[in-house]
């Protein structure tokens, strides 16, 4: 997974773009070991109306374990979609999704209401190999707290 990141507006807005450069620091502040993390990043300043704060935070217990929290400010009301990228296709599970790896699968598990849900290709990357994006869209509302939490099993 790469470049991923939560934006406003709904999954078939395809181009939301950050500020660039953004004019603030965006550097992910935190602590952990070998084993454990507690990090987080102030995005806000990143970001254009209709985004009012933004910011995620990435807890770890383990190595293979993982929650990631987005959470976004609107001036408005409206939906917000969470973008994953990985040069291979998503598999829908039945309590989230998964993505096959060399030896490895991801799993993640969204633990929010999502309105919407879809994997789409996006494109390529340099190297041109296909760019798939799993595309997670919540309800509409003015404060969105996007909780998903990821494993990593051996295969």
């Amino acid at each position: 997974i790469f470049h991923n990141l939560l934006t406003p507006g709904p999954y078939e807005r395809d181009e939301v773009r950050q500020i660039n450069p953004c004019p603030v620091s965006t550097i992910a502040r935190g602590a952990g070991d070998g084993e454990r993390l507690d990090a987080a990043i102030d995005i806000t300043g990143a970001w254009e109306a209709p985004v009012i704060e933004a910011g995620r935070r990435v807890t770890a217990d383990a190595v293979a374990r993982f929650v990631v929290e987005d959470t976004m400010t609107l001036d408005e009301a409206g939906p917000v979609t969470q973008r994953w990228n990985a040069l291979r296709p998503f598999v829908e599970t039945t309590d989230g999704w998964e993505l096959p790896l060399d030896g490895a699968t991801l799993r993640i598990a969204p633990r929010w209401s999502r309105s919407r849900e879809r994997v789409a290709r996006i494109g390529l990357d340099g190297a041109k190999r296909e760019i798939y994006q799993l595309q997670l869209e919540a309800p509409a509302g003015t404060h969105h707290v996007l909780v998903t939490q990821f494993e990593v099993m051996s295969t």
